[in-house]
């Protein structure tokens, strides 16, 4: 299961492990353009992806939407403020495509880390891993051109691009749809 492949890449599980791991999530079928997680809303699930691609964005006060994440097949995605600490959501988690995740609450969460403790150590990797990547991100959208941060959403996503609206990724990459198919379209003339 892709679950426990993840999970086997920072430590190694019983099959008596797996079994209680697995009894603590749901699975679930989302439809394309299902909202997971509402923006306002408390959250109160992590969610991993068995299928699909999900998206996380947020909608300013004027009413633009910017997408702060993507996570696909094999990925993690929640709200994790509003999870830990009960506001509500900052952001809307949607599903792009047809996609099938494990849900996990909360409170499952915290009984699995006390049911399985090394579970909390592939938690901290894991969590570690996705501060890097989003401290990188920060980075590049304070010094890095719009090409230069396309270029980043490339190498980190591959061919997701192929499979998700072309203004979802010029909300990612901080720009307007008609800038992001300027800019495409003079890189792809450079060429």
């Amino acid at each position: 299961m892709l679950l426990f492949d993840s999970i086997s890449q920072h430590i190694s599980l019983t099959e008596t492990e797996q079994e209680t791991l697995l009894s603590l999530f749901e699975q679930k079928k989302v439809p394309a353009k299902s909202k997971l997680i509402v923006q306002g809303e408390k959250c109160c699930y992590l969610y991993f992806i068995l299928s699909g691609i999900l998206r996380g964005y947020n909608v300013d006060s004027k009413g633009n939407e910017h997408t702060i994440q993507f996570a696909k097949t094999g990925w993690w995605i929640s709200d994790i403020s509003s999870l830990l600490n009960n506001p509500k959501a900052e952001t809307t988690i949607e599903s792009i495509t047809e996609s099938e995740v494990l849900e996990i609450s909360y409170d499952n969460k915290q009984a699995m880390f006390e049911k399985i403790p090394k579970m909390e150590r592939y938690f901290r990797i894991i969590t570690e891993g996705a501060y890097v990547s989003f401290q990188k991100r920060i980075l590049f959208k304070l010094s890095y051109t719009a090409e230069e941060n396309y270029k980043a959403f490339l190498e980190k996503f591959g061919n997701l691009e192929l499979h998700i609206p072309q203004k979802y990724v010029a909300s990612y990459i901080g720009v307007t749809p008609e800038f992001f198919s300027k800019m495409k379209s003079n890189s792809y003339k450079k060429s």
